[in-house]
């Protein structure tokens, strides 16, 4: 491997996307269908990276890279095959180009191919400290805090062509796109739960997507193409006895008998809609599902 390390310094200006520097130690995973692929990197002091990448249909890499200008540039091989890679980290984003070599022995980035992996557990560096804890049980939560229980990503998004439904949590997705009569698998994740990156498949090929809540619609982009999908909402199924009165139907608390009224004063039930004047002397009380008066 130490052969392309020349060489993969070509790479620091080939994929415009500046980050600031970041901690690349852990261990990342990218879900396939076949199986699952686990990147572990690990990060010295002087920005050298050492890690592996282990597939999950088969197959062993070994990787050795440095940072630069907050991206991890290095090379990936085996006793068999060497190729380069570039990595961005997000939060718990792990963006990892794969790029293999040219006939001369140089980055072919024509053939570069992108994996979204995320971040398992903590990161290898030391947890900064949090507050002690209270005791006498758990702690308690401030009744002022905004709540943010609800998955801005699970859910269904549609307009006039497609439909994106997708299902998880904690930036985890699959689910499925609905277009022209044709249904198509997902898989996506979001680090930070504005923005997603996923793909979907169609037979034997898998193409990239990127989606991002801006003003309540989900902007779907893939290709070129930019979808503008609104959330759909269930809506809350109508109970067809609830609120309906009709003459015979009332209130249990207006079944009791009330007791008899001497009349003249009109008489205002608004609970069972009925407005009256008895004759005067005349006595009145409120009886299972009539007036009754004398």
């Amino acid at each position: 491997m130490k052969r392309w390390i020349p060489a993969f310094l070509l790479l620091s200006g080939l994929f415009a996307v500046p980050l600031v520097a970041q901690d690349f130690n852990g261990t990342f995973v990218f879900e396939t269908d076949s199986g699952t692929d686990t990147l572990v990197m690990r990060q010295d002091a002087q920005g050298k990276v050492t890690g592996t990448l282990t597939m999950g249909g088969g197959g062993n890499y070994q990787l050795q890279g440095e940072l630069q200008d907050g991206s991890v540039i290095g090379v990936w091989g085996n006793d068999s095959t060497t190729g380069f890679f570039k990595a961005e980290a997000s939060g718990d984003e792990l963006i990892f180009f794969v790029v293999p070599p040219d006939n001369n022995g140089q980055p072919d980035t024509s053939r570069a191919k992108e994996f979204d992996f995320v971040r398992q557990g903590g990161s290898g560096t030391e947890a900064p400290q949090s507050a002690p804890a209270r005791s006498g049980g758990a702690a308690s939560s401030n009744p002022l805090a905004k709540s943010n229980s609800a998955d801005p990503f699970a859910g269904s998004f549609s307009n006039a062509q497609m439909q994106l439904q997708l299902k998880g949590g904690n930036g985890r997705y699959t689910g499925e796109i609905r277009f022209q009569g044709k249904t198509f698998p997902v898989k996506a994740a979001s680090s930070d739960g504005r923005n997603l990156r996923g793909s979907f498949s169609t037979g034997d090929d898998n193409f990239d997507f990127t989606a991002r809540m801006q003003n309540g619609v989900l902007k779907f982009e893939t290709g070129g193409t930019t979808y503008d999908l609104q959330l759909q909402r269930e809506r809350a199924s109508s109970n067809p006895l609830a609120g309906a009165r009709t003459k015979g139907a009332q209130p249990a608390s207006a079944r009791t008998s009330q007791p008899s009224r001497a009349g003249a004063a009109t008489v205002n039930d608004d609970a069972w809609g009925i407005h009256f004047n008895p004759p005067a002397g005349w006595k009145y009380r409120k009886g299972q599902g009539v007036y009754v008066m004398g």
